[in-house]
């Protein structure tokens, strides 16, 4: 994208020289629609900040295109975690999932209609998202406030990001 690459070329681009590194290379298809979602909301800053060599940057920067993209894992990661660490409580438990998707599945006729498996499935897909931006200790389950750089900080700040600061760092935005 910051080539210059429209959204076909990078479809192309990504199938053909299988930059995913997907064994199966037909599953990229799946994958690649919401990759591309994300990368539409976010500006060059932003894709800078992911193609740039400092990985925990990188991390903050994707993570926040999963911000502004789901709405639920936002809610999630506002009303539990971004919780947890403001109270220094840092330990995720199971029952902290629990809560929040039962909390969900009340407020709203859609959540309430997925089986618990569809439930299951997004719980441990949130945990491995904040496990793999290095946010949890998979083993421990102890959370970790992201140290975000001045530059980003700034940036996310100046396109609406102060939410998810707050969310990440533990309100130090």
């Amino acid at each position: 994208k910051l080539r210059g690459l429209d959204k076909n070329e990078i479809k192309r681009s990504v199938k053909e020289e299988n930059l995913f590194q997907y064994k199966n290379r037909a599953a990229i298809g799946k994958s690649l629609g919401m990759v591309i979602k994300r990368l539409s909301f976010l500006d060059d800053n932003m894709m800078n900040a992911i193609a740039g060599e400092d990985q925990e940057q990188a991390r903050i920067a994707l993570l926040y295109s999963i911000w502004v993209t789901d709405r639920l894992f936002r809610e999630f990661m506002a009303e539990v975690v971004s919780e947890k660490i403001l109270t220094r409580q840092f330990i995720l438990i199971d029952s902290d999932l629990r809560a929040f998707f039962q909390g969900k599945v009340e407020q709203s006729s859609l959540i309430a209609s997925w089986t618990e498996t569809t439930i299951k499935d997004l719980r441990n897909a949130y945990l491995r998202i904040l496990a793999d931006i290095g946010m949890l200790n998979r083993k421990t389950r102890e959370l970790r406030p992201l140290l975000v750089a001045e530059d980003l900080d700034k940036h996310l700040i100046s396109i609406g990001g102060k939410d998810f600061l707050s969310a990440v760092t533990g309100g130090r935005a």
